[in-house]
């Protein structure tokens, strides 16, 4: 250790990292594992109501108990992308004027601590707890009376959003992790992730049903969305 190891003001607003096997110092023996990657439990929930003509329904789809590794903020609040840094790691780092701050002592990218920046932490781990309404769907079918003026079997007009809403505790861009490293899929690891955009559908189903005169029996069905 050098002198400067030994002063304590040296080390304030640094993390503390954990003598996980007790021997007095810190090490790579100190190393463990952190968070779990797995879900206790996923889901999905079809619900649907209708009222004369018209039909609602949605998909929820949720993850629960699961730990996502934040790797983004290796570059959004530690000094990889050099003097950029998140406002997030500007406002709520330690100081000796903010001592409640989550963050390590802000530095310039020189200064970060390497423990902060290059060593995996408990601060990566997040919960990737989420509820997202996958689909919210509104349609309208035709009256059957108006059906048998022009010979279709139904006309249904209905439109569809997509993504509608996430509950989530994450802090990144998207809970359901989807980030390829060039080899294998990384589902709960997030380096570069794009926003999962809402979308709208505005569709027509046509369905038209031909039918045998003598014999009353349906022939053709054809369906058109």
């Amino acid at each position: 250790a050098t002198e400067n190891d030994l002063v304590a003001s040296a080390w304030v607003g640094r993390y503390k990292m954990k003598d996980v096997n007790n021997d007095g110092k810190i090490d790579a023996s100190d190393r463990t594992f952190i968070g779990n990657p797995h879900p206790d439990l996923t889901g999905g929930v079809n619900l649907s109501v209708g009222w004369k003509g018209f039909d609602l329904s949605t998909y929820l789809y949720f993850s629960v108990g699961n730990d996502i590794f934040a790797m983004y903020k290796y570059y959004t609040h530690y000094g990889s992308l050099q003097s950029a840094y998140s406002k997030d790691r500007r406002d709520n780092s330690w100081s000796p004027e903010n001592p409640n701050g989550i963050y390590p002592m802000w530095a310039t990218a020189t200064g970060e601590s390497t423990i902060a920046a290059n060593e995996s932490n408990s601060s990566y781990i997040e919960d990737g707890s989420f509820l997202r309404m996958q689909t919210l769907t509104l349609g309208y079918t035709l009256p059957k009376a108006w059906m048998n003026k022009i010979k279709f079997d139904k006309i249904r007009i209905y439109g569809q959003i997509s993504n509608v809403f996430t509950l989530t505790g994450y802090s990144g861009l998207d809970p359901q992790v989807r980030t390829d490293d060039g080899s294998v899929i990384l589902k709960t690891v997030t380096w570069v992730q794009t926003m999962v955009h809402t979308v709208c559908h505005v569709n027509l189903s046509l369905e038209l049903m031909l039918r045998s005169k003598t014999r009353n029996e349906n022939l053709i069905i054809l369906t058109i969305k």
